[in-house]
Formats: C-alpha cells, sequence, structure tokens
C-alpha cells in the first residue's frame, strides 16, 4: 500500500476520518523529512473550485460553503484540493488565521467537521481583503522575494517565519 505521502504525490484522493487529531490515520514517519500533513479533507476534493497553487506564490478566492478553496501544485507534487478555514466563531476573519510552518502542508483552523489545509513554504506572507489571500516568499529577514496582493480598507498581512 502507497503512503499518504504518495498517494498525495501522484495526486490520489484519499479519505481519512478524523480521530484524535488524525493521529491513527497520518504519522510523521510517513513522510520525509520536511514534509507533514496535520489535516486533510476528502470533503473538499470532490469540487472544481479554487485557484492553482504556484511555486512561488498562490492567491486562494473565495468558495461556497467551505470558507476558501484551493487546488494546489508545488515542485512536481499533485495535492488534492484543500481548504482554508478560520476558527469556529471567526469564520471568514483573517486575524483568525494562525500557522504553524514545519510542513509542507500545514493545518490552519477547522470550522464543524473540515479541517483545514494550506500548502507552506520555509515562510510565507499571508495578505488578504475581502475576497483572496496571497502567499508570498521571504527571505530570512522577511522581505518578500514577490510582493503578495494588497487591496482593500480590510486588508491585513502577516508574516510566518
Amino acid at each position: 500500500m502507497a503512503s499518504i505521502f504518495e498517494e498525495l504525490q501522484q495526486g490520489h484522493h484519499t479519505d481519512f476520518m478524523e480521530v484524535d487529531g488524525w493521529d491513527n490515520q497520518i504519522q510523521d514517519e510517513d513522510f520525509p523529512t520536511g514534509f507533514r500533513l496535520l489535516s486533510y479533507s476528502h470533503s473538499i476534493a470532490k469540487t472544481g473550485q479554487g485557484a492553482q497553487f504556484a511555486p512561488k506564490s498562490v492567491v486562494v478566492q473565495r468558495g461556497t460553503g467551505f470558507g476558501f478553496l484551493a487546488t494546489a501544485a508545488l515542485n512536481g507534487m499533485k495535492i488534492p484540493s484543500a481548504v482554508i478555514h478560520s476558527r469556529p466563531g471567526n469564520a471568514g476573519t483573517a486575524e483568525s488565521y494562525t500557522a504553524e510552518l514545519t510542513g509542507v502542508i500545514i493545518r490552519i483552523g477547522s470550522i464543524g467537521m473540515y479541517p483545514g489545509s494550506v500548502v507552506e513554504y520555509d515562510s510565507v506572507t499571508i495578505s488578504a481583503d475581502e475576497g483572496k489571500f496571497k502567499f508570498a516568499e521571504v527571505d530570512a529577514s522577511g522581505v518578500e522575494k514577490q510582493a503578495p496582493t494588497e487591496a482593500g480598507l480590510n486588508n491585513i498581512t502577516r508574516t510566518f517565519t
């Protein structure tokens, strides 16, 4: 049986049930160093909505029902559609987003039964207006290598390193 990482690498869709924070399904040893899946939602893989992840930046457009939808491809690895959610009680607010940048896919929150995942880099800048997020690669000093989208009065920019 192929590992979870290999399944994702090949773009295959794999269903998981959430038990004890996924610990019973997904183990760190399933992934080579530098890759970790903290959350994965099979509910999103069946949608055709979303934006395309590029190796250096991504714009995630607002979806319906799940918050923000995206289909990802990073460094040749095809990843099924992922969903980004704020924490319960803060649906749709960029202020509620947090990130632990430890792997290629990170969980940044959940609403109800839908876990949230997003492709990440060593460090990223997240900018948000009412309709979109953009993730821009930054160097060690926090300088953006590719500027994120900044538009709208409610724009928020955060850098995680």
